[in-house]
């Protein structure tokens, strides 16, 4: 558990594990806690690098607004201080735009890339989405506000076969000093957009979904 001092704000990391490094990119507010469910499965394979990005969990706000820019200097830093030059990346959600991104700006850092559930275009609906969610920050309650996200992040499937989670989940991120307000800055910078044409240069030789004692987590992880 560790702190990184950047220009304009400190950001939380952990590095657990043996064998291959992996980089875990979170997703919408969430943190590095969200790998929780799938962190003692994989760490005995990879060297797992897990950070929380700025302005939600144990990260600091910085006070500008951030730019898609910003996020992916934010990973080379973090891997810069690592001294860890060629890793495997996984990103959730707006982890996968961001972890995408990085790899078209330095092909060279990764090995393998797995993207989950990701944004690759922002369309008219997305934008839209977006504007919406924005709105809403700024009106609920922060508690309510957290539950909306995380109702329309879980399928009706997964809700059911794991009754707990909402409420854990709800808990953790309300824990989170800034996980309402990151989410209202995320359309400053979400007119940029990483084509799917540079999906097919980097690519995971495997995917795997992990399952143990009844809690599925549908995150696919590189080998």
């Amino acid at each position: 558990m560790s702190y990184l001092t950047m220009q304009d704000h400190q950001v939380y990391y952990e590095v657990d594990g043996r064998g291959p490094p992996l980089l875990m990119v979170m997703g919408l507010g969430g943190n590095s806690q969200v790998w929780a469910p799938i962190r003692r499965l994989i760490s005995s394979k990879h060297t797992l690098i897990m950070y929380d990005m700025r302005g939600t969990g144990r990260s600091s706000m910085p006070s500008q607004h951030a730019t898609l820019d910003d996020l992916m200097e934010e990973i080379h830093t973090l891997l810069t201080h690592l001294d860890m030059h060629e890793v495997h990346g996984v990103g959730f959600s707006f982890g996968a735009t961001v972890l995408l991104s990085y790899a078209r700006r330095y092909p060279q850092a990764m090995k393998s890339i797995s993207l989950v559930s990701g944004a690759y275009e922002i369309t008219p609906y997305v934008r839209k989405f977006l504007e919406v969610q924005t709105e809403l920050a700024g009106t609920l309650s922060r508690g309510y506000y957290l539950k909306q996200i995380m109702l329309w992040l879980l399928s009706e499937r997964y809700f059911r076969e794991n009754p707990d989670f909402f409420d854990r989940a709800v808990y953790m991120l309300e824990r989170s000093p800034f996980a309402d307000r990151f989410l209202v800055r995320l359309c400053t910078f979400f007119g940029e957009r990483a084509p799917r044409s540079h999906c097919c240069k980097i690519e995971a030789d495997k995917a795997l979904s992990y399952k143990a004692g009844g809690y599925s987590c549908p995150f696919p992880v590189p080998l």
